[in-house]
């Protein structure tokens, strides 16, 4: 019996698009549009939820260190963001 496993270099496409999506959302959180950063802060720690609670994929200690480092800085960012909307 094959069992299907997700390419290695999946992994790290969606750790580039992640990063690509967290750096316009800082962009975007630094030019005043703090309802864009939010949106996108939300889509990247979704992003990072979704592929460190997978368990088709293996992820290696830099993959994991990045996905949480993401994480930590979009749940930080999202609180800015609704700091400053209110």
């Amino acid at each position: 019996m094959m069992t299907s496993q997700i390419s290695p270099r999946y992994v790290r496409l969606k750790l580039e698009q992640i990063q690509e999506a967290y750096n316009i959302a800082v962009l975007d959180f630094e030019s005043g549009d703090t309802a864009s950063a939010r949106t996108l802060f939300k889509a990247c720690q979704h992003y990072c939820c979704d592929l460190l609670n997978n368990d088709t994929l293996y992820l290696d200690s830099y993959e994991i260190t990045k996905l949480t480092r993401f994480n930590a800085l979009c749940l930080e960012f999202t609180g800015k963001c609704n700091s400053v909307c209110n």
